[in-house]
C-alpha cells in the first residue's frame, strides 16, 4: 500500500493520508505524551501487543521507510518493484541474509549491521550510524529504504525505532505507536531495555538535532567507541570476512595483519577450517555471549499449568540403541524422499561411542547449536519422517499444509497475543489441533509438556499417512524444544543426537532455559536407560 505525504516537520513528514491506520494513529500521537514518563519494559510489550498483526514480508512503517524480512531482502526483483534504493541489513553476515555489495549491485546502497537477536547484544552501538544512514537516504529525492533482519520483528524494528527517536524527535512511546500501526514488531527485552535507556537520555539531555546526531547509545563514550558497521557507497577495497562470528572475524583480521611477520597463508587456513563457503556461527534467538545478569529483564507472568502426573517418562525401548538407531543424513533431503531406512545418525567429531554417556554441558550445547547446516531459509522443514518444524507463516498457509498432507498441528505459541490460530482456524480441513500457550522465555517451564506432546506426536505418526507440524512463531526455540523432547523420549536419542538430527535439516536455537530443561530430561532418561 502506498502512503502519501501529508505535511512535514522540516523536510520530513509527520503523518500520512490515504491510510486508515495512519489516520487513526494521528490523534493518539498528537497528545501530550512527552509529559508521560519513560515506559517500562512491560508497558512497551503491552503497546506492541496492541498493534497490528502482520504476516506480510514487508511493510511501509514511515514514508519511504520499510521493515521486512530476509525473504524480501533476498528477492531483488521484489526490491526493484518496490523502488528500494537503500538496504540496511540488521543481520549482516548471517546465513539467511545474502546482503552484500556484489549481491545488490551499484543501484542499491548497502549498510550491514552484524547484530544478533540476543538480549545481551549491544545493538545501541549502531543506533547513531544506522539513523544517519536512514536519514541521508530519505533526504535523497526518490529514495526508499528497506531495513530488514531475518524475520523483520526484532533487530530491524529496533533500529527503525532508534531512527525515529534520534532523527524524527519522537519519544519511544510515540515511535512504537507509529510503527505498530503498520507492522507487528516485537524487539527482544534486551533491545527494549537499550531503547528505554536512549529514551531516558534524550529526555534528560535536550539537544538540537545536530547534537542528537552524535548520540547513538546510552553512553556517549560507548557511542564514540562503537564498532563501525559494514557500509557500502560506491566501491569496496577491503571486504569483510562473510559468514564468521565476531570472534572468528577478529582472529582472522589479526592473521591478515601479522601475515608478513608470521608468514601465515591466511586463505589456506580459512579454507582448511571452513571450506570454500564458511558459514555463520551466530544463532537466531539464543545467548551466544557469556550470560550477563538478567536483572533488567522482567519475567513474563506465567499462568498456572498443570503439572504432569507421570512419575516416569515412557520410552519406546529401555535398551539404549547403538549405531543402528535411525537418524538423519548430514545433508537435507527432499521432503517427499525421506525414509527411515535412508537415515544415519551423525557422529560427534567422528569419535566412537564411549561405554558411559557423558551428559553435555550448557556451553557444549551452545557450541553445537552454533554449527549451521541448513542451506536455505524456509518456513517449514521436515526434520524427521512425517514430522515437520515450522513458523507462524507455515501454520497459516492452508494451501501449503494441504499440499504437504499435514494431519496434525501442534502450536507451541498459542494464545491471543501470539499465534492465535486454534481449531477454528483449520475448520473444514482434516487437521487435528493441539495448542500450548508457551512463552519463549528462559524462565518458562516448558518441561511439563514434554511427555504429553511426545505422546501426541507418537500417536499421530502411528496413524496411516499421519503427518505432524510442530510450530511456534519462528520455529527455532519453543517448537524445536518439544521436537527434541519427542526424539529423546520416543526415539530413545540422547540430547546431542536429537540436536544433530534436527539441525541437519533446520537451524534451531532453544533459549538457555529450555536447554537446561532438556538437560534434566537427558539425565533422567540416561539413568532410566542405563546410559549414566
Amino acid at each position: 500500500m502506498t502512503l502519501e505525504r501529508q505535511r512535514g516537520v522540516t523536510a520530513e513528514t509527520e503523518g500520512w493520508v490515504g491510510c486508515p491506520m495512519a489516520e487513526a494513529s494521528l490523534p493518539e500521537l498528537q497528545g501530550d505524551t512527552e509529559a508521560l514518563p519513560c515506559p517500562s519494559i512491560l508497558e512497551l510489550e503491552e503497546l506492541l501487543r496492541a498493534g497490528k498483526f502482520s504476516s506480510n514480508h514487508v511493510d511501509e512503517v514511515w514514508p519511504n521507510l520499510y521493515i521486512g524480512d530476509a525473504a524480501t531482502a533476498n528477492n531483488r526483483f521484489e526490491l526493484w518493484k518496490l523502488g528500494i534504493t537503500h538496504v540496511l541489513n540488521a543481520a549482516h553476515g548471517g546465513l539467511y541474509c545474502h546482503g552484500s555489495p556484489d549481491f545488490y549491485g551499484s543501484s542499491v546502497s548497502y549498510m550491514g549491521v552484524p547484530a544478533h537477536d540476543l538480549p545481551d547484544f549491544d545493538i545501541s552501538a549502531y543506533f547513531s550510524s544506522a539513523a544517519d544512514f536512514i536519514h541521508r537516504a530519505l533526504s535523497t529525492p526518490g529514495a526508499k529504504v528497506l531495513v530488514h533482519c531475518v524475520v523483520g520483528v526484532s533487530r530491524s524494528a529496533t533500529l527503525v525505532l532508534a531512527y525515529l527517536m534520534l532523527r524524527q524527535q519522537l519519544s519511544l512511546r510515540k515511535a512504537v505507536i507509529t510503527v505498530r500501526e503498520h507492522r507487528w514488531v516485537f524487539p527482544n527485552r534486551g533491545f527494549l531495555h537499550q531503547l528505554c535507556q536512549l529514551d531516558q537520555q534524550l529526555r534528560e539531555s535536550p539537544m538540537s538535532p545536530a547534537a542528537q546526531k552524535e548520540l547513538g547509545s546510552p553512553s556517549s563514550n560507548a557511542a564514540s567507541q562503537a564498532p563501525r558497521p559494514h557500509m557500502v557507497t560506491e566501491s569496496w577495497s577491503v571486504r569483510p570476512v562473510m559468514g564468521l562470528c565476531h570472534f572468528a572475524t577478529q582472529a582472522l583480521v589479526l592473521l591478515v595483519l601479522l601475515e608478513p611477520l608470521a608468514q601465515v597463508d591466511t586463505q589456506k587456513m580459512i579454507r582448511a577450517q571452513f571450506g570454500d563457503h564458511p558459514r555463520a556461527c551466530n544463532s537466531i534467538h539464543f545467548l551466544l555471549l557469556p550470560a550477563l545478569p538478567l536483572s533488567h529483564c522482567i519475567q513474563f507472568s506465567q499462568k498456572q499449568h498443570q503439572v504432569c502426573r507421570d512419575r516416569r517418562l515412557e520410552v519406546g525401548s529401555t535398551k539404549y540403541r547403538s549405531e543402528k538407531t535411525i537418524a538423519w543424513a548430514r545433508y537435507p533431503h527432499r521432503m517427499d524422499s525421506l525414509q527411515k531406512q535412508d537415515l544415519r545418525r551423525p557422529k560427534i567429531h567422528g569419535a566412537v561411542r564411549v561405554p558411559h554417556y557423558q551428559p553435555p554441558t550448557l556451553a557444549s550445547l551452545q557450541r553445537l547449536l552454533w554449527v549451521r547446516r541448513a542451506a536455505m531459509l524456509s518456513h517449514i522443514n521436515e526434520v524427521w519422517p512425517n514430522l515437520f518444524l515450522g513458523d507462524a507463516y507455515a501454520a497459516r498457509d492452508k494451501y501449503k499444509l494441504t499440499q504437504l498432507g499435514i494431519t496434525h498441528i501442534v502450536n507451541v505459541a498459542a494464545g491471543k497475543f501470539q499465534v492465535d490460530t486454534g481449531a477454528k482456524f483449520y475448520r473444514g480441513m482434516p487437521v487435528d489441533y493441539y495448542g500450548i500457550e508457551a512463552d519463549d522465555n528462559p524462565f518458562f517451564n516448558l518441561s511439563v509438556y514434554f511427555l504429553p506432546v511426545a505422546r501426541y506426536i507418537r500417536t499421530a505418526l502411528s496413524v496411516p499417512r499421519g503427518r505432524v507440524l510442530v510450530h511456534c512463531a519462528m520455529g527455532v526455540s519453543r517448537s524445536a524444544t518439544v521436537v527434541l523432547a519427542f526424539l529423546m523420549i520416543c526415539e530413545n536419542m540422547t540430547l546431542v543426537e536429537a540436536i544433530q538430527t534436527v539441525q541437519a535439516h533446520r537451524d534451531i536455537c532453544p533459549n538457555s532455559g529450555f536447554l537446561q530443561q532438556l538437560q534434566v530430561l537427558d539425565n533422567r532418561l540416561g539413568r532410566e536407560t542405563g546410559r549414566l
